[in-house]
């Protein structure tokens, strides 16, 4: 088995995308603007020279599955090295706009 991945499920009460940052332990935390736009990093100056793997997933309950509660919402984060400490940032913004902390 390849120990050098994250597989993640994220459940929320509501229809949402999931914005998040992989990133090596010690990196300064992301801004919500950070992790709705990565490119701000780089703009603001906050850029680092470690890993930082951005990515966003959408979730929803089709049809099918419509009696479930929970939207899921999954990430998969993988090439990660062995031995190594990762910090996770993520946020949540729904279908209205809200945004959650990160």
């Amino acid at each position: 088995m390849d120990r050098t991945y994250v597989y993640l499920r994220i459940s929320c009460d509501e229809s949402v995308t999931i914005y998040s940052m992989l990133t090596l332990l010690g990196t300064e935390q992301p801004t919500s603007s950070e992790l709705l736009d990565s490119t701000l990093r780089t703009t603001n100056g906050r850029i680092t020279d470690v890993l930082e793997y951005y990515s966003s997933n959408s979730s929803y309950i089709s049809p099918v599955t419509s009696d479930y509660i929970y939207y899921d919402s999954y990430l998969y984060f993988s090439g990660l090295e062995e031995q190594s400490s990762y910090l996770l940032y993520f946020l949540a913004e729904d279908l209205s706009g809200n945004i959650s902390e990160v």
